[in-house]
């Protein structure tokens, strides 16, 4: 069973990368940079890659979906610690119920490759988009308990519902039971499509 590791190495921390697809699972050594997730994609890699909202990732110009699993862990940590807080409850409260709704069987309208599903699946995703943004205006007071993970969320709006727009994409980083590494992931593994979940255990 895979384990998280944590070391340093002549001073400095060190990191293993557990890197999977519907198929295989890879493990990589190495530091938590760009270099390092260029160097396991590989200069031709052409699919999406599934991972958490790390900055590492954020110079990857392919397609990217950013796991609600942590997402969802997120918001739970800030329920836990302000459950006692009605504002901060409503806004836990809208946002999952936006990934729940994201999350229901796909309508037949979106079924298939046809342009219209191909529309159908965009303007549900844009949907889903606009709810998030309204949820997480630009304006909102830093005070606010929940205001660093909304602009977490406005960051990344564009990656949260690949899920949506193509059906091979799963919405958390986990494609057939839970994470090997973070134990977090959902069910819902999706075969015949070339996707990365990342790991990564140090610091």
């Amino acid at each position: 069973m895979p384990m998280r590791l944590t070391w340093r190495e002549n001073g400095q921390h060190t990191t293993v990368w557990t890197v999977s697809t519907s198929q295989l699972i890879s493990v990589h050594h190495g530091r938590r940079t760009n270099e390092a997730i260029d160097l396991i994609l590989g200069a031709d890699f052409g699919g999406t890659i599934v991972a958490d909202c790390y900055a590492a990732y954020n110079h990857f110009l392919g397609p990217k979906q950013r796991c609600w699993a942590h997402l969802v862990r997120d918001l739970e940590a800030l329920l836990h610690e302000h459950g006692d807080e009605t504002e901060t409850v409503a806004w836990v409260s809208g946002i999952l119920g936006v990934y729940a709704q994201a999350r229901q069987p796909r309508p037949a309208v979106e079924e298939g490759s046809t342009h219209q599903a191909v529309r159908a699946r965009e303007q549900r995703a844009r949907q889903a988009e606009a709810l998030i943004a309204a949820l997480c205006p630009v304006d909102l007071a830093p005070r606010l308990p929940y205001a660093t993970l909304a602009n977490r969320l406005r960051t990344h709006l564009p990656e949260l519902f690949t899920f949506v727009r193509d059906p091979a994409v799963a919405p958390t980083k986990d494609y057939v039971a839970h994470c090997t590494s973070c134990g977090r992931c959902e069910r819902g593994s999706k075969d015949g499509h070339e996707r990365l979940c990342f790991h990564f255990s140090g610091a």
